[in-house]
């Protein structure tokens, strides 16, 4: 019985692993291998035909598309430079004091 398991596909030994120390002869484990197999053939040609009936929607199992995501940048971007904490720009644009909506403004010009 083990030699026949080591011989299954990946797919076919995880879904007969649970039943797998429950059979008790050679017969049990070929006759729910069989049905196992079936089973998975059957689940492998729908997700085919859902497949081919969508080809936008190419989600399996738990993934989803994700549509009209912005691009990542291969390069990693820096973290915004923010002015001194005694700067009369920090106190301007601070939460407490200005409107949510204020921009910070720096004293340097290349900021």
């Amino acid at each position: 019985m083990p030699d026949l398991f080591n011989k299954l596909t990946l797919d076919l030994q995880r879904a007969i692993l649970p039943v797998f120390t429950t059979v008790q002869t050679l017969k049990e484990l070929t006759d729910q291998c069989l049905a196992i197999d079936q089973g998975l053939r059957r689940i492998k040609a729908r997700a085919k035909r859902y497949k081919a009936r969508n080809p936008l929607n190419q989600t399996t199992g738990n993934t989803r598309t994700v549509r009209n995501a912005p691009a990542r940048s291969a390069t990693p971007t820096a973290p915004p430079i923010q002015p001194a904490a005694n700067s009369a720009a920090s106190r301007a644009a601070s939460p407490t004091t200005g409107p949510a909506n204020t921009r910070p403004t720096y004293s340097n010009p290349r900021i």
